[in-house]
């Protein structure tokens, strides 16, 4: 009777292995079995035989199935398994097709001929996927294998010619502008010689109001998707989860190359008139502006920092601070007295609702204060003694007015 060694058994899995532990060397040789010799003439045999037990050549997912040493000894021995089918008389499966510049080139240059035309990627796509893939790993783009043709350049970008008011300064290229240079991105990918602005928001009214100030600035309508959130687990068990967003793109070379023209150099801003002025602070906190005690606004480039600063100070009167946050190169420009917000409110005007609705209840908080207060000293005129003012003004207005009169304090004054 065998004993088991559990120091021996932990170290394998499944039952063939714990016999092994039991039984010592010899009784494993046996279970093991004798290792098999291929030859090319044993593999052609073994190959007709599974194509006899299936009754059709097999594929490769087959033979790794039915006999996984089979299909290890072919690729040792013939390189591939349609080599192996050849030699045992087996029909091949489809090949991988092998394109070259010059084969790609003439593929082409044939469909333009059916066509009467040159080709679009479209057309390439439709008529043969794998040419399409093919020029791509060759060429790089469909422009240099038109290019490589003698083939006329196509105007890329949005067919619509946008407005010629577009170019000039407005409050919606400012507001745009700021939105750029925030949240949004400007891209030209210099392979298919396209512009593309973008912006990514989760909030929709934010991402609509941003889509119909693009149409009314330029005459152009981008496209407004929803793309949504999803979770990656990296192999080192680091979470990575993206939050589902609205995508609003435009795709016009002559539009974003007027809003990379601006956005690249912002001190056209400076000699403007207010209302642009306040169009552009606009954009850039509907970006990355943020609503608690404060009002803060923050961005990593130092230059955009102190404009956003002045032209608050300029614009709107509010003079606000800056601060570095602790180990990130990233700037704060934020103000907390009730008579800037209650101004920043209402000249700026808040897009993004959840952040309209803080405001507006710190707002109602102030004003509803100061009615209090303003009826308090009214009593106090009529002769009321301070303990009925206190429980009329709590009845009314839910507030304490011990503090009014015992420190000297008074509520927060909006202008």
């Amino acid at each position: 009777m065998f004993k088991r060694i559990p120091s021996q058994v932990s170290r394998y899995k499944g039952k063939n292995y714990c016999s092994r532990a039991c039984v010592g060397k010899a009784r494993s040789k046996e279970l093991k079995g004798k290792p098999v010799k291929w030859t090319k003439d044993k593999i052609v045999s073994e190959l007709r035989k599974l194509a006899e037990k299936l009754g059709h050549s097999p594929t490769d997912v087959e033979i790794k199935r039915e006999n996984y040493a089979l299909y290890k000894a072919i690729v040792r021995w013939f390189g591939n398994t349609n080599n192996a089918r050849r030699a045992a008389g087996l029909p091949v499966n489809r090949e991988f097709e092998s394109w070259s510049k010059e084969r790609i080139l003439q593929e082409v240059a044939k469909l333009a001929i059916e066509l009467g035309r040159p080709p679009t990627s479209g057309d390439i796509k439709k008529h043969n996927y794998k040419l399409y893939k093919a020029i791509q790993f060759h060429f790089g783009s469909f422009i240099e294998c038109r290019k490589a043709l003698g083939f006329p350049g196509r105007r890329y970008g949005h067919a619509k010619e946008i407005k010629k008011s577009a170019r000039k300064i407005s409050e919606e290229l400012a507001y745009l502008v700021g939105v750029a240079l925030g949240d949004g991105s400007i891209i030209y990918d210099e392979k298919t010689g396209t512009y593309r602005f973008t912006l990514g928001t989760i909030d929709e009214d934010f991402a609509k109001y941003v889509y119909d100030t693009i149409v009314k600035w330029c005459g152009l309508k981008p496209l407004m998707t929803y793309a949504k959130g999803s979770k990656k687990v990296f192999p080192n068990g680091v979470l990575s989860k993206t939050k589902s967003r609205f995508v609003v793109t435009l795709n016009s070379r002559d539009a974003v190359r007027i809003l990379k023209e601006y956005a690249n150099d912002y001190s056209w801003i400076f000699n403007q008139p207010r209302e642009i002025k306040i169009a552009f602070i606009k954009g850039l906190w509907d970006s990355e502006g943020t609503v608690s005690n404060i009002i803060s606004w923050c961005n990593s480039d130092k230059k955009l920092v102190k404009t956003y600063k002045i032209l608050l100070l300029d614009a709107l009167g509010i003079e606000a601070k800056i601060r570095k946050r602790k180990g990130r190169e990233l700037y704060d420009v934020y103000f907390h007295k009730a008579k800037y917000i209650y101004a920043f409110y209402k000249e700026v005007g808040i897009t993004i609702e959840r952040k309209r609705k803080k405001i507006e209840d710190k707002i109602k908080k102030w004003e509803n204060s100061l009615k209090a207060y303003n009826e308090y000293l009214e009593l106090l005129k009529r002769g009321w003694s301070l303990k009925k003012i206190e429980e009329e003004i709590r009845r009314k207005y839910g507030i304490w007015t011990h503090h009014w009169y015992r420190d000297g304090c008074k509520p927060i004054l909006l202008s």
